[in-house]
Formats: C-alpha cells, sequence, structure tokens
C-alpha cells in the first residue's frame, strides 16, 4: 500500500510539472501578446550571414544591414573596411546586449522561419568613393564573414 502511494503522489507531481510547463508555453498565445520567436543553434544556418542594402549609395547616407546568426552566434563587433587595402573606417556594437548574440531581442524580426536583426547605420562623409565591405565574425569559427558595397 506504501509503494501504491508514492507511485501516486509521483504520477500527480509529474502531472503538475507538465501542466504548468504547457500554461507557461501557451499562456503568451493565449493573452494575445506577440511572442519572439527564438531558433536554436540546430534550426540555424551553419554560417553567420550579413547583408547591407543598397549596394551603392553616397558617403554620409543611412543603411541598413541584415545580420542572420549563425550555429554559434555572431559577435557584436560589426566593422566597416576600404576594400582596396583591408583599413577599417568604421565600426559598431550593436547587434544584442551581450558580447555574443544568439537570441532575438524586441528588436529581431523573424522572416521565413530565419531570425535576424536590422538596423541602420550612418556611414561617414569621409569615406572616399571606391569599394568597401562590411563584416561580423561567425563565433563557433572565428571566421570573418563579409559583404561588398560601393560608395559613388
Amino acid at each position: 500500500m506504501d509503494k501504491r502511494g508514492n507511485a501516486f503522489g509521483g504520477l500527480i507531481v509529474l502531472l503538475l510539472v507538465l501542466v504548468v510547463f504547457i500554461v507557461a508555453l501557451g499562456g503568451d498565445n493565449i493573452s494575445g501578446r506577440a511572442v519572439d520567436v527564438v531558433l536554436t543553434q540546430w534550426d540555424r544556418q551553419e554560417m553567420t550571414t550579413i547583408e547591407i542594402t543598397p549596394d551603392k549609395f553616397v558617403a554620409g547616407e543611412k543603411v541598413s544591414l541584415i545580420v542572420y546568426p549563425g550555429k554559434g552566434g555572431v559577435t557584436d563587433d560589426v566593422r566597416f573596411y576600404r576594400a582596396s587595402n583591408n583599413l577599417r573606417v568604421g565600426r559598431t556594437h550593436r547587434l544584442c546586449d551581450g558580447t555574443t548574440c544568439f537570441e532575438p531581442s524586441k528588436n529581431w524580426v523573424s522572416k521565413s522561419n530565419v531570425i535576424r536583426r536590422p538596423f541602420n547605420y550612418v556611414t561617414s562623409t569621409s569615406w572616399e568613393k571606391g569599394r568597401y565591405y562590411v563584416a561580423v565574425e561567425d563565433d563557433r569559427t572565428r571566421t570573418w564573414v563579409r559583404d561588398y558595397f560601393e560608395v559613388i
């Protein structure tokens, strides 16, 4: 009789934990609040990628950057270089609150089941005409990923 009571009590505790977990997962949907989509590292692409738009602009204009974190995340260091001599001409730390970005924050958006975070960057008026690139470091592979653009 004693063993049966302990097994029954354990089952009740397990069911309560399961109910709390299900309510916690679905609670935001029930209340109608928007919920950030979080992709696990297994759902993400292998390597981080970055996009800059437009790919041709005048120095001093605002550009849009979109970073797609890879499985190991991406560092919070976005750098701009002149392609002809690899001279760094700009830098910003704006992807996330930490030093490595994995999870979306309020200003991340989800499109086509891929987490990305667009942000604007005002380029320097001192940049000369020519070819440049923007680079971020994939935190898992320690590889700098680039996207090229032209200052006209």
